[in-house]
C-alpha cells in the first residue's frame, strides 16, 4: 500500500480507481478537519494534520507526479496550490502545527 487513496470505490468499499493528483486525500484532511470541529474528537484533527504531512511528502517526491504535458510545453497549473491553501486553512481551525 502506498498511502494514495482510491479516488473511486463502489458501495461496499472496494477499490476501483487511484488518482495521479492529491485531491482525495486533500478532500479527506478537510473532512476529518470538519468532523474534529463537529464533534470534538481531536484525533481526527490530528489525523487530519498526518494526512496532509503525507500530501506534502507526496508532492515533494520526484517522479510523484507525472507531467500532464511533454516537456516542450512549460506551464504550472494552480489547482494543487488552491486545494493545499484550503485544506490547510480547514486543518488551521482545529490544530496548530508550523507545516
Amino acid at each position: 500500500i502506498d498511502g494514495h487513496l482510491f479516488f473511486e470505490v463502489t458501495e461496499e468499499g472496494i477499490p476501483l480507481r487511484k488518482r495521479r493528483y492529491v485531491f482525495s486525500e486533500c478532500f479527506a484532511a478537510i473532512a476529518m478537519s470538519e468532523y474534529a470541529i463537529a464533534s470534538g474528537d481531536k484525533n481526527y484533527a490530528t489525523k487530519a494534520l498526518e494526512m496532509f504531512k503525507r500530501i506534502l511528502k507526496f508532492l515533494s517526491t520526484p517522479g510523484f507526479l507525472e507531467p500532464k504535458y511533454l516537456p516542450t510545453l512549460q506551464s504550472r497549473g494552480h489547482s494543487i496550490t488552491m486545494i493545499l491553501i484550503n485544506t490547510a486553512s480547514r486543518i488551521r481551525e482545529v490544530i496548530e502545527d508550523p507545516v
